[in-house]
């Protein structure tokens, strides 16, 4: 199924420089303590991005090959400065850091800026986002903490590109390396393979040591489905000699290469030693009780009457009135999510990710909270955001029964759209072009459909080129299904509704007829309803096009048939599989119902 997508911004370098710079003043003006340290981290992380924008472009200026650079040299070196005094807080007590290492990181900071300013003011970058960081709750502490009991000596750390990039400097300032190697495997996303001029570079790398045996270091967020990216690096160093004990990978989780993995592959990872990243023992369980997440989480809210419960993975739809049986869950796609206990009062802990892009969101879900669409966030906690926990909320199913109810939440997904449709506007070149949307479609419902369904998809692509130009491209919500409203108080708020724009898919921001289009899949809306929500946004100044919506809706479908299938394949709970199936199948029918109505 199609359905994955990489999020790619393209920035200045400058730009970055700048953004880096006020992250570390605005951190040396703040308190020692953990929103210090979550202020460190995040510059960190800009400067990851930053590297990772300048290597990958001296990389494709020089026709896809691995290549030295000095303004690659130079943003490694800012990454590895950051890198240390991330290590420095978190090892401190109190997160206290030496103010004269700052002082001279923020020079280091402004004097690369004016430089990059004078030799190259418009140079871009094009800065792919860090999917760990951004949904998965992955952590540069937890690669601290995975490498603290490794012993010292020659080590050489390689980070793979994108994300290993920032985890690769990180591993660097734990062991106490010198600046981390990037490189980016490239081919087939199953059989990825080392490209040209990597070799040099390992040479290089090999030959900046004393003469002693050097241990390698190999760092990424996976491994994927068939750790393939990993396997290239680690072949290529054992192929130079280098003894497998002296090899060691640092991933995030303890599962091993995914189901298209190779034998030779799973022989590869079996034979070197692998060092997990956890997120249960660098954050939930830190042996350091200021690292925890419930201690965070008390800051915010006060003293925890209860350890924090886990209710990822679809663990909320049994601790209220929220209808289960009417929510099927993806478990890669849940975000964490605990239930802490503080004052008679629940709380729900929700992850929103780490640095600019977490912070993003959290300022989103106040927008719509103050709009009072949605539950108001109290506060943050190592990128994590806290709500209120509502035990007596009610599922929407009771308005959708009754007609006078029918219209009341017609008119309240109008107003909610319409607010995101004049407040959240997006970048012009945020999301899936439409063409993207149609090809995986097409692909995902012939996939279950097979042949009958291909006349829906026939589109003209003069058809395709004129749609695209009448895309006003917003945040849109993209996940308008029935379960993520709620009635509190008498009132309908959604939720679940500040990042799936940016969720790890393809769609992204798209003109607000996708949500329009979702939200009448979704809720089983009438014609007539569909046009009582469109004039009514039309009369807070954000007009539907039909047209366009129209177009939509067989690709909405045909990505919800991938999105949910691979719900499917990833589960093996029969209870799960049924929920899912069941939407599966409103899906296809909604899709032969178009068929049909195109034959007539």
């Amino acid at each position: 199924m199609l359905v994955y997508g990489d999020a790619v911004e393209r920035e200045r370098a400058a730009d970055k420089l700048a953004r880096i710079g006020a992250g570390v003043r605005a951190a040396r003006a703040t308190p020692a303590g953990l929103a210090r340290h979550a202020d460190w981290v995040g510059a960190f992380l800009e400067a990851g991005e930053l590297a990772q924008g300048v290597v990958d472009a001296a990389f494709h200026a020089a026709g896809g090959h691995e290549t030295a650079a000095p303004a690659g040299d130079a943003a490694m070196a800012l990454l590895h400065a950051l890198a240390k005094l991330v290590k420095a807080s978190w090892n401190a007590p109190a997160f206290e850091v030496d103010a004269a290492v700052v002082d001279a990181l923020l020079a280091t900071v402004e004097a690369a800026r004016a430089e990059c300013e004078r030799r190259a003011g418009d140079a871009v970058v094009d800065v792919k986002q860090p999917e760990g960081y951004a949904f998965y709750a992955l952590y540069p502490e937890s690669y601290l903490e995975a490498a603290r009991e490794l012993p010292r000596g020659e080590w050489r750390v390689i980070g793979i590109r994108s994300i290993g990039t920032s985890l690769g400097a990180i591993v660097a300032a734990a062991l106490d390396a010198p600046l981390p190697l990037t490189l980016r495997p490239v081919g087939h996303p199953f059989d990825r393979q080392l490209a040209p001029g990597a070799d040099a570079l390992l040479d290089a790398l090999a030959a900046s040591g004393s003469g002693q045996a050097l241990r390698y270091a190999i760092v990424d967020e996976g491994p994927g489905l068939s750790g393939s990216s990993v396997a290239a690096v680690v072949r290529r160093v054992l192929e130079r000699g280098v003894q497998p004990a002296d090899v060691h990978v640092f991933a995030s989780h303890a599962h091993g290469p995914g189901a298209e993995a190779t034998p030779a592959t799973r022989a590869l990872w079996e034979a070197v030693s692998v060092h997990v990243a956890s997120f249960e023992r660098s954050i939930l369980g830190a042996a350091d009780p200021s690292h925890r997440l419930e201690c965070g989480v008390a800051g915010v809210v006060g003293p925890l009457t209860a350890p924090l419960r886990d209710v990822g993975n679809g663990g909320w739809r049994w601790l209220s009135n929220r209808a289960p049986a009417v929510a099927p869950v993806h478990p890669w796609q849940e975000r964490r999510k605990y239930l802490a206990e503080a004052g008679g009062v629940g709380w729900l802990v929700k992850f929103a990710g780490v640095g600019r892009r977490g912070a993003r969101n959290v300022e989103r879900a106040v927008a719509l909270a103050k709009a009072g669409f949605s539950p108001r966030p109290i506060g943050t906690c190592h990128g994590f955001v806290v709500e209120r926990w509502h035990q007596d909320a009610e599922p929407v199913d009771a308005l959708l029964a009754l007609s006078a109810a029918r219209e009341r939440l017609v008119r309240r997904i109008a107003d909610y759209l319409a607010f995101r449709a004049t407040r959240l506007v997006a970048p012009a070149h945020a999301g899936a072009m439409l063409q993207q949307l149609h090809e995986a479609a097409r692909y995902n419902a012939g996939q279950v459909l097979g042949a009958e369904i291909a006349p829906l998809f026939e589109v003209a692509p003069a058809a395709l080129e004129a749609l695209q130009a009448r895309v006003r491209r917003v945040e849109t919500d993209n996940r308008m299904h029935a379960w993520e409203w709620l009635v509190v108080d008498g009132a309908v708020l959604k939720t679940d509704a500040v990042d799936h724009h940016a969720g790890h898919d393809l769609v992204g921001c798209q003109d607000i007829a996708w949500d329009v289009v979702g939200a009448a899949v979704e809720l089983d809306l009438s014609p007539a309803e569909q046009l009582c929500i469109e004039r009514r946004m039309a009369e807070l100044g954000c007009p539907v096009d039909r047209d366009l919506a129209d177009a939509l809706l067989p690709w909405y479908l045909g990505f919800q048939l991938g999105a949910w299938g691979m719900a499917l394949d990833a589960t093996g709970d029969a209870a799960e599989r049924q929920r899912i199936d069941a939407l599966l199948a409103r899906y296809a029918e909604r899709l032969r119902a178009r068929v049909s109505s195109r034959r007539r």
